[in-house]
């Protein structure tokens, strides 16, 4: 069984994520980490870098300062899932100070899924704009982490796949870092994917998630956190 790529992408026929399909995923070395970050504030005030821990009541759809842009995630234990789909986006309401930033999350990822960042996205479009890093858990023992671009269509920048004896990918860290041209993925805070592209300017600020779900096991996303480049 393949991933498919979101609606619009399906629709040419291309597989997005899948064993046999063009565009088989990046992954790095899992490792697991026990626990979950906590986001702390300065002295000085809120941080203008938007983030969200996802702790609070369970609402579905996603609540807080997300706007559904393909189908719907919902808000379940204190994480962020799939609630229709089988592929759903949403955008943070909240624009980022800058398009050179680093955009992070904690996902547990089962078989025959992925989970998608997205920067330097294109504010109130939704259907899989800007850069995105992605983790997919392809079936079997493979694991994939793909750095990708969304113009004209899905289009690779870069990969690494890892082994993952269990099929599932455990809870792990992924990390979108954009710097003018310079970008990378980090998993787990091990740069894997190391890429240069000038298609999006770093005057683009949007911010988005998304998941391909093709699994009913437990899957979700959870401490979704933007920064500057440091």
């Amino acid at each position: 069984m393949s991933l498919l790529l979101p609606k619009r992408l399906a629709a040419a026929g291309t597989p997005l994520i899948g064993r046999t399909g063009p565009c088989s995923i990046l992954p790095g070395a899992v490792a697991v980490l026990p626990g979950r970050r906590r986001i702390y504030r300065t002295r000085g005030g809120a941080s203008p870098w938007p983030s969200d821990d996802f702790n609070r009541a369970n609402a579905d759809p996603l609540d807080g300062n997300w706007t559904a842009r393909i189908n719907t995630w919902l808000l379940e234990s204190n994480t962020a899932r799939r609630s229709s789909g089988p592929y759903a986006e949403a955008e943070h309401s909240v624009a980022l100070p800058s398009g050179d930033a680093t955009i992070s999350a904690r996902i547990l990822c089962k078989q025959f899924m992925a989970f998608y960042l997205y920067g330097r996205y294109v504010a109130g479009t939704g259907n899989c704009t800007g850069y995105s890093a992605i983790v997919s858990a392809n079936g079997g023992t493979l694991g994939i982490l793909v750095l990708a671009k969304w113009v004209p269509d899905y289009t690779v920048l870069g990969r690494y796949t890892f082994s993952e004896p269990a099929g599932d990918i455990p809870e792990s860290t992924m990390e979108l870092v954009m710097n003018g041209s310079d970008l990378s993925l980090k998993w787990n805070g091990t740069t894997r994917v190391t890429v240069s592209d000038a298609t999006y300017a770093n005057s683009r600020t949007g911010a988005a998630i998304g998941v391909y779900d093709n699994y009913t096991g437990e899957s979700w996303l959870d401490t979704w956190q933007t920064g500057a480049v440091t």
